[in-house]
């Protein structure tokens, strides 16, 4: 077991040399071209070179494994992606018991000098699962698997435009193309390793779309009426009206294709929507899901915790009945009180009843 994965993190899909041999390649068949034109050209490489490695899956499967790549590669010191990783990602966003399982057994086949079965591989998944416990793991995003089982409660087009990861991702492709930059090598590691501290919209797009997922229609995302749930928040005295905790949210609910409100729900059930007139406020808004049991013990950011939150959301919902209630659902894994439910839905349909 340990073998195969080994084989895995070994096996390069993009490299920091793909990445480095791109760059003097395309600065050398194209001196013509802006810094704006190369990064858009190196996008679409990198979007082929993922495509091919992809192709046994179906489009929509591809483009979902894509973004979470892409989002987890940028916070890297250098660029690169391995088999494992989309092994990883893939696990993150669909359901290995799926009808895909032989799919995605060939897929690893293909880079296994010992070929395993559908059960081989749904075990070698399931060693996999334990390392999402580790906070410090989820708290570093160079894994992006998210609990199964384990109880996590204690009681980027506007939509917009261009993510901000993608704009990130973007704004490090220029900086690497860059004909005035540092050592080519310098270069690649700074500013690949602060993307995900920049905020800078570009006109590139790698055309992944907003995420799809396994949510009931109205717990899937849709436009609100931000000034509206603002000025609610408000009123209730809650530090999630405030920066950065209102945006954030809003941005990650439609990254994450989640009902905005569906996460401030959570947040009321969870901690009364962050009170500003609690002493430890400051340090609740940083996780006010209660993650990995509390606040307390896993102080984090926004950033990081409404991530953490949504694909948590996401998978929980997989293979909910069509009649049945979904956020109910969710409890049955995300939190020891089965009533947790009860809340959470009292307080989304207060929200959307907030909505003009």
């Amino acid at each position: 077991m340990q073998e195969s994965l080994e084989v895995l993190k070994q096996k390069n899909i993009i490299s920091s040399d793909d990445v480095q041999s791109l760059r003097l390649l395309i600065a050398k068949n194209h001196p013509e071209l802006t810094d704006t034109e190369r990064a858009k050209l190196f996008a679409k490489l990198l979007h082929q070179k993922l495509d091919e490695s992809l192709a046994i899956f179906d489009v929509a499967l591809q483009n979902n494994i894509k973004r979470a790549l892409i989002e987890q590669t940028v916070t890297r010191k250098h660029f690169s992606i391995t088999a494992l990783d989309i092994l990883e990602n893939y696990i993150n966003v669909e359901d290995v018991n799926s009808s895909n399982i032989h799919l995605l057994t060939s897929w690893v086949n293909q880079y296994n000098p010992h070929p395993l079965t559908d059960e081989g591989l749904l075990l070698l998944t399931q060693s996999l699962v334990p390392l999402s416990d580790d906070p410090k793991a989820a708290s570093s995003e160079t894994l992006t698997l998210d609990p199964l089982t384990f109880e996590i409660s204690s009681s980027q087009f506007s939509y917009q435009k261009i993510l901000v990861w993608l704009s990130s991702l973007c704004l490090g492709i220029i900086l690497l193309l860059s004909t005035h930059s540092l050592h080519p090598l310098d270069s690649e590691a700074k500013s690949f390793s602060n993307l995900a501290k920049l905020e800078i919209s570009l006109p590139i797009s790698l055309d992944l779309g907003r995420l799809q997922n396994h949510l009931q229609p109205h717990l899937q995302y849709k436009e609100i009426d931000k000034v509206a749930l603002n000025h609610w928040l408000t009123q209730r005295g809650s530090l999630l009206a405030t920066e950065p905790y209102f945006s954030t949210l809003l941005n990650t609910s439609e990254t994450f294709n989640i009902n905005p409100l569906l996460l401030f729900a959570i947040t009321g059930q969870e901690q009364n929507f962050v009170p500003t007139t609690h002493d430890s406020a400051l340090k609740m808004a940083n996780n006010p899901f209660n993650l990995y049991g509390s606040w307390q013990q896993y102080n984090t950011s926004i950033e990081d915790a409404a991530r953490i939150v949504s694909r948590t959301i996401i998978r929980l919902g997989k293979n909910c009945p069509t009649n049945h209630d979904q956020i109910q659902w969710i409890n049955r894994q995300y939190a020891a009180d089965p009533n947790w439910h009860i809340g959470v839905t009292y307080f989304l349909n207060e929200l959307e009843g907030a909505m003009p």
